[in-house]
């Protein structure tokens, strides 16, 4: 099993790898030298494609090179090696992830040759470069005088149309082959094209087919429904045959009324809109939908006839091995590879790239059911010989000969990514809350993240690692962590079977004030890997249902607040108070108005999103001492902060608030340490945590730093340009009503760092020792130990 110290030792080895290998100049600094996360030193296997999301990296197409390379990643995996797959980008560079497999977008747009010059870059530095294509190769054979150089990958002849067939373009087709070191083609096309054109890059091949996997894709008997479905699993474009099946559908549709149409795949929204009058005439006998790839199987499950009618550009299809191994009966073009696959007459039908063919093939399948069946059973036969096991057997000897050997890699290590899906109204950079803290601390501690924001675009974070979503892009959590806070996200967790769920009990979920809340969170307590919460109450309370959750205190950033109390600023008569957080139904709108009335020499300032507007304009104007600043980014906190003498918290006493950990205690605890006299000339932060009303907060200190160790407001006194002198007695503190088990307490400085809290501790020690604690449903038979590095928060 993976200890937590094979985890830290990876995670610091990736550090080490970044700043080694990857320090190459992009569109966007900094972003590439910290992408990798748990990467060994000397084992980088960088994938070179144009597409494997969209530009935006929102949108995995789905289609055969994207599962080409997902399985080759594997692969990779098993033989030693971290894959990264390195793609286009539109605007700005991205990291997304896949599964197992890191995708990083480089901000090129549809520039070939800028993307290639970022190759360039990157290629010396790997231990082993890939490129499918492998006229993505930035060396150009006789033109640099360089070696040649990485795997090529022919996925069949892409340039079998007019527009690729020109001198010029065949001339570089060449010389970007004869760049690579090796070329593995999936098919024997590509080959006798190059064996008719350069003999010397023909014998650099290796045919190595597409395959299939037998187990996953396998016949299964469908009871008869008078159905007779024909399905075309793929992209949603011309090249792969879409419109001569959009032409030829209205009349097979119109004549046969047993027969469905099923459209399997993604594609562009003009593509999808030249099918809207098919779906309107035919209603549900037209059906459009996608799977990914590891779902795929179940689209041939009910299907009678499959469709690959390539028009160009095609090698030997997955789709068409898929429709085999399926034992399907198929219709497919003599274009490329799919001649190696389909013999006509025998295991399926053999056509023309042309309509009036397609149709006429339709015609005969349709009507011969003894015909369907014998070539769906001899074509599952020959797909024996196209295994995923000889593929990858295959492979193994490609990178024996081509790439260094390494010692395979532990089974256990694992790569994986934390995922904040939309939630109701939070976004990113409007209020940086705990979810947003605890991303970037993962962020940080090299586990990428993506936040999906809830209404507002994508923002740059400004942490590589910490991605920022909108609320429309696929997040992808299969293998993945999710973390969860909001209750109502148990009425969409069929979304996240396949995930780890880290589930956060931020607060008591009395809060909602809606039964359908509280059945929400005890969903969630049932199906959470990982239940964490900050606040010691609601630890003590979740135990007697969740034994193993976790404490996981907040914290604070103290690199963001450092400094204030040094900030020069503009001498005032009266000491200012301020609070900064949401005024909602905690706030205690009537302390607020008696202490306002008892300091009428003291300034009150609020900041903050307000859910009570009403009662707000109501105290704002019967004290005009007290001053609503409105919302405030987390960038504009530390100015407010630098402004204010004291920190208050006025929440009202009630369950609710008996269960908080307030993030701007600690924020305001991290602004830096005013000095306060004392024999030893410290710097200290002082806080007062009372459960009494007005005259607590007011009344005037007694002793200092004596026995209470707090301040109240009425002894902080107003800081002049850059901080009084050693022994002046005055103090910068906290004021907050708190319930009256919770005894008064000064807090370290520093003592809150969220770097020091690392809760990615608790989720790397919980995925390496997963296996150890039985499903992953909750029924973990021993309480999860909560290892601290160091004592998370300093109180004396």
């Amino acid at each position: 099993m993976t200890s937590f110290e094979d985890i830290r030792t990876t995670i610091d080895a990736a550090r080490a790898f970044a700043n080694r290998v990857l320090s190459v100049p992009l569109p966007c600094p900094g972003l590439v030298s910290e992408v990798w996360d748990a990467l060994p030193t000397t084992r980088a296997a960088l994938m070179f494609q144009p597409t494997f999301f969209d530009m935006a990296g929102n949108n995995m197409f789905f289609g055969g090179a994207e599962r080409y390379m997902l399985d080759l990643a594997d692969l990779l995996v098993a033989e030693g090696f971290d894959p990264i797959l390195i793609q286009m980008s539109d605007r700005r560079p991205w990291i997304r992830h896949y599964g197992r497999l890191r995708v990083v977008g480089l901000a090129c747009g549809a520039d070939y040759e800028a993307f290639r010059s970022q190759i360039a870059d990157l290629v010396p530095k790997a231990d082993l470069a890939v490129f499918s294509p492998f006229t993505l190769n930035p060396v150009i054979a006789s033109k640099d005088g360089a070696e040649p150089q990485g795997i090529g990958i022919s996925h069949g002849i892409y340039w079998d149309h007019r527009q690729m067939q020109s001198a010029a373009q065949l001339d570089l087709i060449i010389r970007h082959a004869a760049a690579c070191k090796a070329l593995v083609s999936v098919d024997t096309s590509t080959i006798n094209w190059f064996r008719g054109t350069n003999t010397a890059i023909a014998e650099r091949f290796i045919y190595v087919p597409n395959y299939v996997d037998r187990e996953q894709f396998a016949p299964v008997d469908r009871p008869p429904d008078g159905r007779l479905v024909i399905l075309y699993p793929r992209r949603l474009y011309g090249p792969r045959g879409y419109d001569i099946v959009l032409q030829v559908a209205p009349g097979i549709l119109e004549r046969h009324r047993q027969v469905v149409l099923e459209f399997c795949g993604k594609g562009d929204p003009d593509d999808l809109a030249r099918m809207r009058p098919l779906r309107d005439a035919f209603g549900d006998r037209v059906r459009l939908y996608n799977l990914p790839p590891e779902r795929m199987h179940e689209a041939y499950r009910g299907a009678d006839i499959v469709l690959i009618p390539t028009v160009a550009s095609e090698g030997t299809s997955l789709s068409c091995l898929e429709a085999m191994a399926s034992g399907k009966a198929i219709i497919a073009t003599h274009v490329g590879g799919l001649p190696d696959l389909v013999i006509d007459g025998y295991n399926g039908l053999l056509i023309e790239p042309r309509a009036d063919r397609l149709e006429a093939a339709l015609e005969r399948m349709i009507s011969d059911a003894t015909l369907r069946a014998t070539c769906g059973r001899r074509a599952r036969d020959i797909s024996e010989a196209f295994g995923i096991e000889k593929w990858r057997e295959r492979w193994r000897r490609v990178l024996a000969a081509e790439a260094p050997p390494f010692p395979k890699l532990r089974s256990t290590q694992r790569r994986w990514a934390i995922l904040h899906p939309a939630t109701n109204g939070i976004d990113f950079d409007v209020m940086r809350q705990r979810p947003q803290h605890l991303l970037r601390a993962f962020a940080q501690a090299g586990v990428l993240s993506l936040f999906q924001n809830w209404s507002r675009p994508r923002v740059a974070s400004g942490i590589p690692l910490l991605q920022v979503l909108e609320k429309d892009d696929d997040l992808y959590p299969c293998g993945q962590v999710v973390y969860l806070y909001y209750p109502f996200h148990a009425l969409e967790l069929k979304r996240f079977d396949d995930a780890t769920v880290l589930y956060d009990v931020l607060d008591d979920p009395v809060i909602h004030a809606d039964e359908a809340a509280k059945k929400c969170h005890e969903q969630l307590l049932r199906r959470a890997d990982i239940v964490i919460t900050s606040s010691r109450v609601l630890h003590e309370q979740l135990l007697a249902v969740r034994p193993d959750v976790l404490l996981v205190p907040n914290g604070v950033w103290p690199e963001d607040f450092a400094g204030l109390a040094e900030r020069p600023r503009a001498s005032r008569a009266a000491p200012c108070v301020g609070y900064a957080g949401a005024i909602a139904e905690w706030f205690d709108f009537g302390l607020m108005r008696e202490v306002a009335a008892a300091l009428p020499d003291c300034e009150f300032r609020l900041a903050g999103i307000c859910t009570r507007p009403a009662e707000l304009q109501a105290l704002l104007k019967a004290c005009p001492n007290i001053h609503y600043a409105g919302l405030l980014t987390y960038d504009q906190l530390p100015k407010f902060y630098a402004d204010i003498d004291v920190g208050i918290i006025p929440f009202v006493l009630n369950e609710i608030t008996h269960k908080v950990s307030p993030l701007k205690m600690f924020e305001y605890l991290a602004g830096g340490a005013p000095r306060s006299g004392n024999e030893h000339g410290r710097d200290r932060r002082r806080a007062l945590l009372t459960d009494r009303g007005p005259d607590e907060l007011c009344k005037p200190d007694q002793g200092g730093a004596g026995a209470t160790g707090g301040t109240s407001l009425r002894s902080a006194r107003p800081r002049s340009g850059t901080g009084g002198k050693l022994g002046e007695p005055r103090c910068q503190g906290v004021a907050g009503t708190r319930p009256p088990d919770v005894r008064q307490r000064r807090a370290c400085k520093g003592g809150y760092s969220l770097s020091r809290i690392m809760p990615r501790v608790t989720i790397a020690r919980y995925l390496a020792a997963r296996s150890e604690f039985g499903p992953r449903r909750f029924g973990i038979t021993a309480p999860m130990p909560y290892r601290r590095r160091r004592p998370l928060l300093s109180f004396f």
